[in-house]
Formats: C-alpha cells, sequence, structure tokens
C-alpha cells in the first residue's frame, strides 16, 4: 500500500521533497543520456512529463486530471499516449510494447498518500489540523476533489432555514457535523448514520443535499442485498470514496452481513477484488454511511454494529414538494464549504459529535428507536410477564390494528401479524376457547383459535 508516514511538524518539507521527486521523475531525459535507455521506456518517461499516470498493485491504471488522481482503463491510457505521440498503437506488438513500458514506469512512480487531515475544494488543499492550504499535485494521490469554491463567509440562510424545519434544534448541529465529516478522507469517528423518519419528512432531500455538496464522483449507493450477497466485489465500489448511501431495505431483519459494515465504519481492513485484476488485497474505506430510513434496521443487542449507529430524526412533514436544493445558491455551498472546513477541524479534535451518548446508551437508545410499531404495541398494551398467558390472534389483531390507526399508519393483515410475532419468537398454535355458547344438556362449548402464547392484554 502507499505510504501514510508523516512527521506533522514537517509536513511542508514533505511537501516540498515530493513535489521536487515528482518534477524530477517529470523531466525529460537529455539527448545525451537517450544511450542509457531504451525507445519505450523513453516514450514511458516523456509521456509522464505530458500526462502524470501510475499502474498500481491491484493493475489499475490511473490518471492526473482536473487537480486528482482518477482510475482509468488501458484503452483511456492509449488514447492520452496517442495525444502527444504519432505511432501505430493500433498495431498489437507496439501497443503491448508500449503498455508494458508504462506499466512499468508507473508502477515505480507511486504518488505519495495524503495525510488523513487533508481535504480538497477545487484544486486546493486544506488542512484541517494544521490550517494550511496549498495546491493539489500529482505528488500526492489526492482522488476527491470538492467541486465547490471555498466562500468568504460561513452564512448559509436558506440551507439554514430547511435544516432547521427537518430536525429538532438539538439536532441542527449534528447535521452540519455529518457534512463536514464526510469531507474528511478518514473514518477517525466510527460512526453509522441512519436518517429516520416517515416519508415525506426531508431525510432524502438532506440525502441529496449531501451528494450535491459532496458531488458525484465523490459517492457511491450501496444496498443490505448486495453487502449480503457478494461484498467481495460490492467492497471495490467504496474505494477512493467519501459518501455510501444505502437504500431502504423491505424488511428490516435482512442486516445478516454486519461484520462488512463493522469493518467499513471501523477502519479495519476489508478485502477488495477488482474487475479483471486476479489479486485480491485489504482497504481501510474512508467513505461514511448514510442510511435514510423509514424504518430501522434490527440488530443484536451484542452486535458491534449497534454501538457505530447515530441515529438523526426528522421531525416534520412536507405536504407540498419543492425543490429545495435550487433554492440554495450556489454562494450557499461554497460558504458551507468554508464551514464545514471550520467543524471538520473542531471535530478531529474532540472525536465526538453534538448530544453523542456513552457507547452503552448510544446501543441502548438504538435498540429502544429501532422497534418496530408492533413491539411498541405490545410494551405498551401488553403484559409478557406469565409464560403461561394467551390470547387469541384475532383478538390481538383488531387491538393492534386500533393502535395503528390511532398513530396515523398503515394496518396489516392477519397473516402477517402472525408472521412478525414468530420473528419476535412469540409461539403459536391452535388451541381451544370457551365460545360463551352451551349445548342443549347445558354444557359449554369450545372452539378452536390460533392463539399467541406468552402475551395477554395488560390490565390498566
Amino acid at each position: 500500500m502507499l505510504s501514510t508516514d508523516f512527521d506533522e511538524e514537517n509536513i511542508r518539507d514533505e511537501i516540498k521533497k515530493s513535489q521536487d521527486r515528482h518534477d524530477k521523475i517529470a523531466k525529460p531525459v537529455k539527448r545525451e543520456d537517450l544511450t542509457k535507455t531504451t525507445i519505450h521506456r523513453q516514450l514511458a518517461k516523456d509521456f509522464y512529463y505530458e500526462q502524470p499516470y501510475f499502474f498500481d498493485e491491484y493493475k489499475n491504471w490511473w490518471l492526473w486530471k482536473k487537480n486528482q488522481w482518477k482510475m482509468v482503463d488501458d484503452i483511456d491510457i492509449m488514447i492520452e499516449f496517442d495525444r502527444y505521440f504519432v505511432l501505430d498503437t493500433e498495431r498489437g506488438a507496439i501497443k503491448s510494447t508500449i503498455l508494458e513500458a508504462l506499466r512499468k514506469h508507473g508502477r515505480s512512480n507511486k504518488p505519495k498518500e495524503i495525510p488523513a487531515t487533508w481535504v480538497q475544494y477545487k484544486s486546493k488543499i486544506y488542512d484541517i489540523k494544521t490550517g494550511e492550504t496549498f495546491e493539489a499535485t500529482p505528488a500526492f494521490f489526492v482522488c476527491n476533489p470538492i467541486d465547490w469554491e471555498v466562500g468568504e463567509s460561513e452564512d448559509t440562510p436558506i440551507l439554514d432555514k430547511y435544516i432547521n424545519a427537518w430536525v429538532s434544534p438539538e439536532d441542527v448541529d449534528r447535521l452540519y457535523e455529518i457534512l463536514a465529516f464526510i469531507t474528511v478522507p478518514k473514518y477517525f469517528i466510527h460512526s453509522f448514520f441512519s436518517l429516520h423518519a416517515p416519508p415525506g419528512y426531508g431525510k432524502s432531500t438532506f440525502t441529496n443535499l449531501l451528494i450535491k455538496f459532496i458531488g458525484e464522483s465523490n459517492h457511491v449507493t450501496t444496498s443490505i442485498a448486495k453487502i449480503n450477497s457478494n461484498p467481495r466485489f460490492e467492497t471495490k465500489n467504496w474505494h477512493k470514496k467519501l459518501l455510501i448511501t444505502m437504500s431502504e431495505v423491505n424488511n428490516v431483519n435482512e442486516l445478516t452481513n454486519s461484520a462488512i459494515i463493522n469493518n467499513a465504519t471501523g477502519e479495519d481492513p476489508i478485502g477488495i477484488e477488482f474487475k479483471g485484476s486476479n489479486t485480491t488485497s485489504d482497504f481501510v474505506n474512508y467513505g461514511k454511511f448514510v442510511y435514510p430510513a423509514n424504518k430501522l434496521l434490527k440488530i443484536d443487542p451484542d452486535d458491534g454494529f449497534g454501538r457505530r449507529v447515530r441515529t438523526v430524526s426528522f421531525i416534520n412533514r412536507f405536504e407540498k414538494e419543492k425543490d429545495i436544493l435550487n433554492e440554495i445558491p450556489d454562494v450557499e455551498f461554497s460558504n458551507l464549504a468554508k464551514k464545514c472546513i471550520r467543524i471538520a477541524g473542531e471535530l478531529w479534535e474532540t472525536r465526538r459529535f453534538t448530544g453523542d451518548l456513552s457507547i452503552s446508551e448510544r446501543m441502548n437508545h438504538y435498540q429502544e428507536v429501532s422497534k418496530t410499531p408492533l413491539e411498541k404495541f405490545i410494551q405498551e398494551h401488553c403484559d409478557e410477564t406469565d409464560a403461561s398467558s394467551r390470547i387469541p390472534l384475532a383478538e390481538l389483531f383488531v387491538q393492534f390494528n386500533k393502535y395503528q390507526k390511532e398513530k396515523k399508519a398503515g394496518i396489516i393483515s392477519r397473516v402477517k401479524l402472525g408472521k412478525e410475532l414468530r420473528k419476535l419468537g412469540y409461539n403459536m398454535k391452535n388451541d381451544n376457547w370457551e365460545s360463551g355458547q352451551f349445548s342443549f344438556d347445558n354444557r359449554k362449548r369450545w372452539e378452536s383459535k390460533m392463539t399467541v402464547f406468552g402475551l395477554k392484554k395488560k390490565v390498566n
């Protein structure tokens, strides 16, 4: 992997040395030195002078374009090569020889990995720890420029209005902290953000705001299904991204491979395999996970995932659809960039978000807020203290849907209610109940009903 060793006291010297090294590599070989090389090696070096590139250990090509390193393929490399040299590169032998020379030169001239405190806006690097600012250069492996100029002030009145409408006052600062945290290419606070609310409360708009600010090239989407089914290839999409958004699940119990997310949000190495490469390796993810959810994922109370989840509840329903993002002028996004540089620096020092609970409190809080409507109904209206107690499913069905109507939530079928109860561990089977009627010989009549065991109606 690329080196990340930096002496912070001498970081300016390190920048100067790396830039001098790059300039030395890029400098063309003098005419009298041509006897010491081959024509293809000379072309590889001359091409680097015109267009910096490198070839990493995963067999991926990278080009320096628009103040950042971008992953490309060998076709892109040859297209760029043809811009500077007139050779018959369509011929297999010539193309193969040139590519081999480019691979060797590119592999031996990797840029240096950046310190974790560097955030890039346009062509400038901002160090959130030291406050220094300097131009991005190909001497360093910068991959995530955010395409906004940094503003002159931190004033964002229109954005402030919407953020204050979306969440409660104690969560306003947290939304700005999420914006700032995502800009930093390091997961220095191990966290997973769940934006929680019913549809129409603004959580998806905030997610789109994150994407617009960070930029599509710094963003990728994933899903629980992809993580569960093929994590080895899914993780490659997270490589060198700042933001990873997750799509909503149909079933809150779908998270069966939480270890991958635990590793990705905890700075532990995760496996990566690039398409077309026979090599596998590990990388440390820094793309921040954001999950806008109507329903929170169910997790085991002992799962380490729970210690990382921060939930932010969106509190107001917006009945009228508006194109909010287009109402925010570009100057506010520039000012937001300035604000995020300051906030990111503060987060780097404190290593906590506003209102953060302790780990145990956070885990208990998540277990509480992630309860399904059925779990909340049982907690409020049922008694679970007697294992021998029972209640007919039909009666529970009527009472639960009455509860749902009071909460202005959707009702569910008896079949679905039964499935949800089984998921919660309740035993159900047909059992005999008095019918309330008598036979001709005055004996009680009984009828068989689907019965839920371990529950009874709470006595007020």
